[in-house]
């Protein structure tokens, strides 16, 4: 017999003839909260980018790496949570000497 091994089906009303529909989970997505950094420089040569990053490690606390989107090398400065967690981290950062940071979004 062909359907030997096939499950036996799910009826589709309950004993009361309500339909019986498996129940879905509700779509409580949470909106994205924004992602911000500070980025403090901005060259097409990597060489020149990872010798600004050296150069400010020992100022800040926060990771600094260095992000490649064609065709620039941007050094960039944490990750903040918020644009209120970010302006917050832009003004350390322009207070440590570089007036001309600015936030960028990353997500």
């Amino acid at each position: 017999m062909i359907t030997a091994d096939v499950p036996a089906a799910i009826d589709s009303q309950d004993e009361t003839g309500n339909a019986n529909i498996p129940h879905q989970k509700s779509s409580t997505s949470k909106k994205a909260v924004p992602i911000f950094a500070v980025q403090v420089f901005a060259s097409r040569s990597s060489a020149e980018a990872r010798d600004f990053k050296s150069s400010i490690a020992s100022l800040f606390k926060e990771e600094i790496r260095v992000d490649y989107q064609a065709p620039y090398y941007k050094v960039i400065i944490g990750t903040s949570e918020g644009l209120d967690e970010a302006e917050i981290l832009l003004k350390k950062v322009k207070d440590q000497g570089y007036p001309e940071a600015w936030l960028v979004r990353l997500r």
